[in-house]
């Protein structure tokens, strides 16, 4: 389809019945040279969708994102334009295969630049100079319209917590960032254990209050002991459900173990997660391990359900399947008889053999 328009806003009508087709997981590919009108159409975009901001060329940041709401459900518009990048290790860094997912809408100006990492299934425009005044503007997609409607009855792939993305997240991490990323019980938001200024930052992106405590991932038992006295009961938990969904409560061995207000104890668990182990092992630290929501929100499993805000206020976002979708059991095993906290992924019943009766159960 090819329209000819004689005004900026008559190229941004355009973008508005082109808006009208939009879902979450499309990607609309923008070619042109400068000039062409590429800004102006994401303007008209972004706009007949509901956002409210002001789309300016993120062309020194490559990509911009704004969180809006689409037949009330939330979605991400990502904006990006290419037209200063070098070399190919500039796209490389985007990490685009986490953009490219069913909650995100995504425009990508001078589009011809990441053509081998562009979807198949995408919506190509083509905007060409005609004179001062007149655009032409072709819109069309490199697959069919019944390939389309098959698109529409599914979910689009998403990309999983992979090696890839693993190193994206230790950069992150060792810089002192706060990434989020599924674990093998629900999405989980992270940062170093032993970076007090991250730390703070996360009690303040999730609204936490600061006297309730953010339990610590480990990849190795020794990483515990260097932190906390293990307890008999301790051990006998770890030895039974580690690495698994239970968070054990132990004394603290120095008040830099605790991450937060009560230095006298600190909760420790180790994920049913290679690729999460394998993080920790290469941060060379443990790292904080709470649930990726708002302070008061329900914590959820996948990442369509995350709260946009809290993943604006991350460094980094990872898409991915949560195992269980169900938040650890938390035991203090720091008294006697040890107490469970929180019943979660692991039941009840199951921590009998472990857990006397009596131990208020």
């Amino acid at each position: 389809m090819e329209i000819k328009t004689k005004s900026v806003q008559g190229t941004r009508q355009v973008a508005k019945r082109l808006a009208k087709e939009l879902r979450g997981g499309d990607v609309v590919a923008l070619y042109g040279n400068l000039g062409s009108g590429k800004t102006v159409f994401v303007q008209g975009l972004a706009k007949a969708l509901g956002i409210k901001r002001r789309i300016l060329s993120p062309t020194f940041v490559f990509l911009r994102s704004y969180p809006f709401v689409l037949k009330r459900a939330w979605l991400i518009f990502h904006h990006l334009d290419l037209y200063r990048g070098k070399s190919k290790n500039d796209y490389v860094n985007l990490g685009l295969e986490e953009l490219f997912l069913p909650n995100s809408i995504v425009v990508i100006e001078w589009a011809e630049k990441i053509k081998n990492f562009l979807p198949k299934k995408r919506i190509d425009v083509k905007l060409r100079i005609i004179d001062d005044d007149t655009r032409s503007i072709k819109i069309f997609t490199p697959y069919s319209s019944s390939d389309r409607a098959k698109q529409g009855n599914r979910e689009v792939s998403k990309s999983k917590f992979s090696i890839n993305s693993n190193n994206k997240a230790v950069n992150v991490l060792k810089s002192g960032g706060i990434v989020i990323f599924p674990t093998d019980t629900v999405y989980g938001i992270s940062c170093r254990f032993d970076n007090q200024k991250a730390i703070k930052r996360l009690y303040q992106i999730k609204g936490t209050p600061q006297n309730q405590p953010f339990p610590i991932l480990v990849s190795k038992i020794d990483q515990v002991k260097s932190l906390a006295i293990i307890t008999k009961i301790g051990q006998q938990l770890i030895n039974k459900y580690w690495p698994g969904a239970i968070t054990i409560i132990l004394p603290s061995r120095h008040s830099s173990a605790a991450p937060q207000n009560d230095t006298s104890k600190v909760g420790f668990r180790m994920p049913d997660s290679d690729l999460i182990r394998f993080l920790i092992d290469r941060v060379g630290v443990p790292i904080i391990g709470t649930s990726a929501n708002i302070h008061g929100q329900k914590p959820v499993s996948s990442f369509a359900d995350l709260d946009p805000k809290i993943i604006k206020l991350a460094d980094l976002a990872i898409s991915g399947e949560c195992q269980k979708g169900v938040e650890s059991t938390v035991v203090d095993a720091t008294c006697t008889p040890p107490k469970v906290l929180r019943q979660g992924a692991v039941k009840l019943m199951s921590l009998n053999p472990v857990i006397p009766a009596k131990a208020g159960i």
